[in-house]
């Protein structure tokens, strides 16, 4: 979760609940996740509870993470 016109963002916990503080409204968030199409959202009341569903991509087949070891 990235508010764009603000520059930050923060991440949802395993039930997707989230919280983003923004200096001003309108802010735009930008919603992502791997395997999802990200999304865009503009938020104009901060009293406003979000309902976020992403929909599944068909682009992402396999996902590799390499990594290397290095001394110190």
């Amino acid at each position: 979760m990235y508010a764009s016109y603000s520059a930050k963002g923060t991440y949802s916990d395993s039930l997707g609940t989230f919280s983003l503080l923004v200096d001003t409204l309108p802010e735009k968030l930008i919603v992502s996740y791997i395997g999802y199409k990200s999304d865009t959202i503009i938020v104009y009341n901060s009293e406003t509870k979000l309902k976020i569903k992403l929909n599944k991509s068909t682009l992402l087949k396999q996902v590799e993470i390499e990594g290397k070891e290095s001394s110190i």
